[in-house]
């Protein structure tokens, strides 16, 4: 050993008693030649270290399961609100264009068999019923394409450019 350095190690020795004892032990030679060896007991430390290491293990593992939870709850959240947009889209499509589509019928009726004032009125209710449609029906595609669903995404895409152009 040189003076200006310490050698450091670290070992185990076996008690009597079948425990397991650590040991850190730092030695230095003198300038007198003499070696100077100092040990300490580092049981305890080791104790803590392989207690933080298990806690470190145990709370890693806790994060990846919660986080693999939250994973598979966001996809659940996600496939619900896809349902419950597809949902309320055929609910407008289907509920909402039926009347409209019965109440353009019965504007049709009322334009043949009304007086001028009358069948002009209509004409303008229908035009604007015509619109609601029109809106209902770009409403209920927005919130679930069906060429999403039925085609997949390129025609998806290729269709909303055109509804964005026209």
């Amino acid at each position: 050993l040189q003076s200006a350095r310490a050698l450091t190690m670290a070992w185990s020795a076996r008690r009597p008693d079948g425990g397991v004892v650590y040991l850190d032990m730092t030695a230095r030679q003198l300038s007198d030649g003499r070696c100077l060896a100092v040990l300490r007991d580092a049981t305890l430390r080791n104790q803590q270290e392989r207690a933080n290491r298990a806690l470190t293990e145990e709370l890693e593992r806790r994060v990846r399961e919660r986080t693999e939870q939250l994973h598979r709850l966001a996809a659940d959240l996600e496939a619900a609100e896809s349902r419950e947009r597809r949902q309320i889209a055929r609910d407008l499509h289907d509920d909402l264009g039926q009347v409209l589509a019965a109440a353009r019928i019965r504007l049709a009726q009322l334009c043949q068999d009304a007086r001028e004032d009358v069948r002009q009125s209509a004409l303008e209710v229908s035009s604007l019923v015509e619109q609601a449609n029109q809106s209902m029906r770009s409403l209920a595609a927005q919130l679930a394409p069906a060429v999403l669903y039925e085609l997949g995404l390129v025609p998806a895409l290729e269709w909303l450019a055109e509804e964005v152009a026209g």
